[in-house]
């Protein structure tokens, strides 16, 4: 599967926060993201089957004069869109008995790096996960237990430059481990 985009935006709203950490909402002039995505699927043998996919984005503003900050934002990154995102992974599954089947997962997820700010000076590096999901599966039952960032990696998710008070980001979520039961009627 594939996919192109091409997404201009006029007056594309965002948030600047001011000196008393209060928000201002402001419309950049205009942006344009383009780019692509590719993803597949392939059965490897009897039970093993990997999957793929890889996105490209271009997000940039084309004008963006912030009137008040007195600052012209034009060419610069927009916030929270990463120019590279992946993921890959590889599953097992096979019947135990009767109607019970047995599966595996193994999975990469990642992107590239991100900026948090209009001005592109507060980023993120590029990061990936690695996840885990082990289960059995009823006809009308699931019974999984799964692990997200195996690895624990340590990034950012979100962040925000505040003036006068730098610039704080929010930890992602570290290595989580679940069970889920799942029920169909």
């Amino acid at each position: 599967n594939g996919a192109l985009f091409w997404i201009d935006t006029k007056n594309q709203q965002v948030t600047i926060i001011q000196n008393d950490n209060s928000p201002v909402y402001r419309n950049a002039g205009v942006s344009r993201s383009k780019g692509f995505e590719i993803e597949g699927r392939a059965l490897l043998e009897s039970n093993w089957d990997v999957d793929f996919g890889y996105g490209f984005a271009n997000s940039r503003y084309r004008s963006f004069w912030d009137s008040v900050a007195l600052m012209d934002y034009s060419g610069n990154k927009t916030p929270y869109a990463p120019r590279h995102t992946y993921h890959a992974g590889v599953q097992h599954r096979r019947p135990l008995y009767g109607d019970t089947w047995f599966f595996g997962r193994l999975e990469i997820k990642g992107e590239g790096g991100i900026v948090f700010d209009d001005a592109n000076s507060f980023k993120e590096g590029a990061h990936s996960t690695l996840n885990l999901r082990l289960g059995a599966e009823w006809e009308k039952w699931d019974l999984v237990f799964w692990v997200k960032n195996l690895l624990d990696e340590t990034y950012s998710d979100h962040g925000q430059v505040t003036p006068g008070s730098g610039n704080s980001s929010r930890l992602a979520t570290p290595r989580m481990i679940g069970t889920t039961l799942t029920a169909r009627f």
